[in-house]
């Protein structure tokens, strides 16, 4: 069973709570997405100084009852993007949303070296031709950020950023509303590993002054 919350916060399992992006009148956010997402960001973090955020949606052009198309798309882009940047680790979520269009769509984000990554139009041209290629749909930037090392003020103005993407309203079945087959994925995720060596993360891992984090978080507005 998937476990939700609005409650506006949300605590990782070794007890650090971010704010995210949800209430009483928004929708829940589901917390494996989220624990995962958070677990991916800074495993990333542990790999490189700056780790670089780029968020996109696919649109398609027709419905399919799966996600074999998006999943067999990130695994060449990925592939694509190592060799153009010569990294071995970039981290990525999708998620799989179905509402009032015909076709579901799909909410994105990549991870990747941002000593090597300082924009993303190379990233999104590389979804744009494989995207046209295999689906002929539409890619839509949705923005980037920037993750320093150690930044607990950045790190939660990305994860407030990014925790739209693990909304319930679009992903779960309900009375009525069937937004989701029951053999596709809620959503696809990367499994890069955490390099303990350099963890200031594993070996200290820092509970964000709460007071100073939401108040920097004050302009951050919902995602789309």
């Amino acid at each position: 069973m998937a476990y939700s919350t609005n409650t506006g916060f949300f605590k990782t399992k070794d007890g650090r709570c971010w704010e995210v992006n949800t209430g009483p009148d928004l929708s829940p956010l589901y917390t494996d997405i989220l624990q995962r997402l958070v677990g991916q960001l800074e495993a990333m973090e542990s790999h490189y100084a700056r780790v670089f955020c780029f968020r996109f949606d696919l649109h398609l052009t027709e419905y399919a009852d799966n996600s074999t198309t998006v999943s067999r798309l990130f695994s060449l882009v990925v592939q694509a993007l190592k060799r153009r940047y010569k990294t071995p680790n970039i981290g990525y979520l999708w998620v799989r949303e179905h509402e009032k269009a015909k076709q579901q769509h799909y909410h994105c984000v990549f991870f990747l070296d941002g000593s090597k990554v300082n924009h993303f139009n190379t990233i999104q041209t590389t979804i744009d031709d494989y995207w046209a290629a295999f689906e002929g749909g539409h890619v839509q930037g949705c923005g980037f950020k920037v993750l320093p090392r150690g930044d607990s003020h950045a790190k939660a103005e990305i994860i407030y950023w990014l925790s739209y993407l693990a909304k319930v309203r679009g992903k779960a079945n309900s009375k009525g509303k069937r937004y989701r087959p029951n053999q596709a994925k809620r959503y696809g995720i990367s499994r890069v590993k955490t390099k303990v060596k350099n963890c200031a993360l594993a070996d200290k891992k820092e509970k964000p002054d709460t007071d100073d984090i939401f108040a920097s978080l004050a302009f951050v507005g919902c995602g789309s």
